[in-house]
């Protein structure tokens, strides 16, 4: 079974201009509108090609910055259940998993800014955000 997932392709040229130059200006807005669930999957879609093939089922809860830095065991068994049709294939794609968390972002099932987030009880994603923007950072980009 094939699932919807980023383009290869796109997805690692952007990845690759992002890496390019710490505290670009492509890193700064990146960073900007990860702030942003709404602005953020506009922004990583016009960049990114999608490839066809199935939706899987995602969270049906959002989750708080917390639970998706370290989920509650209920959440990893309903993931585990949901999810263990999932090919190897398909679960060793970044693109794929790429793609997934997109889609969560898009429902309302976690918030863009928890990616920059450290885990455990570390500095939330704002924070990270912010302290990476802040002027003269750009070795914490």
């Amino acid at each position: 079974m094939s699932y919807k997932e980023f383009e290869d392709a796109s997805y690692t040229e952007l990845r690759k201009n992002l890496l390019k130059s710490k505290g670009s200006d492509g890193q700064r807005e990146f960073l900007s509108l990860l702030r942003s669930s709404n602005e953020f999957p506009d922004w990583i879609r016009d960049r990114v090609e999608i490839e066809q093939g199935e939706n899987l089922t995602i969270l049906e809860e959002p989750l708080t910055e917390s639970e998706f830095k370290e989920p509650p065991k209920s959440t990893e068994v309903w993931i585990f259940d949901t999810w263990k049709s999932i090919s190897p294939a398909d679960a060793s794609r970044v693109t794929f998993w790429g793609f997934m968390t997109l889609r969560h972002i898009e429902e309302g099932k976690i918030e863009s800014f928890y990616l920059a987030a450290n885990g455990g009880a570390l500095t939330g994603g704002l924070e990270t955000i912010d302290s990476a923007l802040k002027q003269n950072a750009d070795k914490e980009i």
